[in-house]
């Protein structure tokens, strides 16, 4: 009997010490959100911040965005979508979020709305190389090569060493036959890399 209500008190010490090592503070469940941390990590740090009181709203739109890219990274696709469209409305001057759902939109298949999410981020940053490439990249998605092409050169303009628009707007010239074109964007991508961008 004894040994059993040991082994019972034994049981609860344990469930206790576990609880209380899985309990986070504010400021950590905050760098989650915010900082480098896995996808699950982020959506819990980001739930605090978002039910907390201890930040400004617009704070809570980036917290909303993060989590939404959480669950796109997730594959959560509905509920990123979800969060993106919150945060757009909680800080509609955020460039990122409208990047961000930009490009969830077209992952899901959904290029014409995603180049919608990208023309706003390039109406509030009009020096987003992001934002170009991205849209260069939609316009790939609907076969129109050249506005990609034109896209991905804009964001090279804003960016000289914009390597992932290099890379793509190298496919586009080859997927239009360029091939003297293709090869040079692709020895611009080696030359960056072996300088580190």
């Amino acid at each position: 009997m004894r040994t059993g209500s040991n082994a019972l008190a034994g049981a609860l010490l344990m469930i206790a010490s576990a609880n209380t090592a899985s309990a986070q503070t504010y400021q950590q469940l905050r760098e989650w959100c915010y900082g480098d941390s896995t996808d699950d990590q982020t959506i819990q740090g980001c739930n605090a911040v978002v039910l907390s009181n201890q930040e400004p709203q617009r704070n809570k739109g980036d917290a909303i965005g993060n989590r939404a890219l959480a669950y796109k990274h997730k594959g959560q696709f509905d509920r990123a979508l979800e969060d993106y469209n919150e945060a757009v409305r909680l800080s509609p001057q955020n460039t990122n979020n409208y990047n961000l759902r930009g490009s969830l939109y077209d992952t899901i298949g959904q290029p014409e709305r995603a180049i919608q999410d990208y023309n706003q981020a390039i109406k509030l940053d009009p020096n987003s190389s992001t934002a170009y490439n991205n849209r260069g990249l939609a316009y790939i998605h609907l076969d129109q090569i050249d506005r990609g092409i034109q896209d991905y050169t804009q964001a090279i303009r804003l960016d000289p060493n914009y390597s992932t628009a290099y890379s793509n707007r190298g496919i586009a010239y080859q997927k239009k036959g360029m091939v003297a074109q293709a090869k040079a964007d692709q020895d611009k991508v080696d030359l960056l890399k072996k300088q580190g961008h």
